[in-house]
């Protein structure tokens, strides 16, 4: 039994164990909140007790869940439109199909135009076709990292699309040129760069006419995309646009006169080696 000191609660200890109730005696402070303990714990009432703080609104916790309100958090008219969720492996496999869907459509066009044109060293004038595709593959390319575009299915159909149309517009350029050069036989001959300058010229109407008919269709399905808020027409058809313009001029400025230089140096190469030929 402890000693009886100034203020201290002593209380008579049961003798028997069963059914003793052991209860911490608070020390009483100033200000101190002193409850009596219930006898079972079915009575027991917790409740978190906040803080008194300057301006805290204190509530009462009701006493049944039936009495709780429970009120709908408000949406503020915020909608999902669309998740995107993509694996680096997904990523990975859908970059590789693309690379061998280009470079097979690549290969194809250099055998097509290596036999459609034989008159014209086939396999040259494919190489350059192709050489020209490279760079409006690489346009469209910066047109998606331009305007934050992700690289997906996408960027394969509009590659494929502008693939389409540039080559297009070079065959017909190569048949132009054959054309004029079958034409000259028994005649004047020009110089190559004539001959290339004189088909271009008789095939850019034509070329300028089809890509300005096909970008007012484009450039209507981009409005209508941006009007109504379709995100997946927009990404097809915003690169598509720049695309169309790409194509147009590689078939013009970038086939035939890298076709008409590595004809030229190659006449000039075989020249030299007969001067040669003929000095020894």
């Amino acid at each position: 039994v402890p000693d009886k000191e100034e203020g201290a609660d002593v209380r008579p200890v049961p003798d028997k164990e069963e059914g003793a109730d052991v209860r911490p005696v608070p020390d009483k402070e100033e200000g101190a909140d002193v409850r009596p303990v219930p006898d079972k714990e079915e009575d027991v009432d917790v409740r978190p007790v906040p803080d008194k703080e300057e301006g805290a609104e204190v509530r009462p916790v009701p006493d049944k869940e039936e009495d709780v309100d429970v009120r709908p958090v408000p949406n503020n008219g915020y909608e999902l439109s669309e998740a995107y969720i993509v694996e680096p492996y997904i990523g990975k496999v859908a970059l590789q199909k693309s690379i061998i869907a280009i470079s097979l459509s690549g290969l194809f066009i250099v055998g097509y135009v290596w036999i459609r044109f034989k008159t014209l060293s086939g396999l040259s004038a494919g190489v350059m076709a192709v050489l020209a595709l490279v760079h409006d593959v690489l346009f469209v390319f910066f047109v998606f990292v331009w305007f934050g575009i992700p690289i997906n299915d996408a960027y394969v159909a509009v590659t494929l699309t502008i693939i389409g149309y540039s080559i297009n517009d070079t065959i017909v350029l190569y048949d132009r040129i054959r054309e004029n050069k079958d034409s000259m036989n028994g005649k004047h001959k020009k110089a190559l760069g004539d001959l290339i300058s004189e088909s271009i010229t008789q095939t850019l109407s034509r070329s300028v006419n089809t890509s300005v008919t096909t970008l007012m269709c484009v450039l209507s399905i981009l409005i209508f995309a941006i009007l109504f808020g379709i995100d997946s027409i927009k990404v097809f058809a915003l690169p598509m646009l720049f695309g169309l313009v790409s194509g147009c001029y590689s078939s013009v400025c970038i086939a035939g006169p890298l076709w008409g230089t590595w004809q030229e140096w190659k006449e000039k190469r075989q020249k030299g080696k007969v001067s040669k030929t003929v000095r020894v």
